[in-house]
């Protein structure tokens, strides 16, 4: 079904070890589509410094040194929730 609307909302969590990007790590990103919040994406990064907010962690129960090796690197990581984005456009446009 083609629609007619200009704009797609995407809600979009995160959880980071520290509160200043480039400084502390981004160690999460889930994301769905506001209309139809059964399209979801989630992906874990592998941490960029070993710098934390111990209240952070606690948050998100994610531990950096498990991150390390099993989170993907950011680089890999936004390329495929940028595939996720623009693969899941389509059925709004109806494309």
């Amino acid at each position: 079904m083609k629609r007619n609307a200009q704009e797609i909302f995407i809600s979009v969590d995160v959880e980071a070890s520290g509160p200043i990007p480039g400084e502390y790590s981004l160690l999460s990103v889930g994301a769905c589509f506001v209309e139809n919040p059964s399209m979801q994406f989630y992906v874990e990064l592998q941490p960029i410094s070993d710098k934390i907010v111990p209240e952070a962690l606690a948050v998100s129960k994610l531990s950096l040194a498990d991150l390390k090796f099993r989170g993907k690197a950011p680089r890999l990581a936004f390329q495929e929730f940028d595939g996720w984005i623009q693969q899941n456009t389509r059925w709004f446009f109806g494309d």
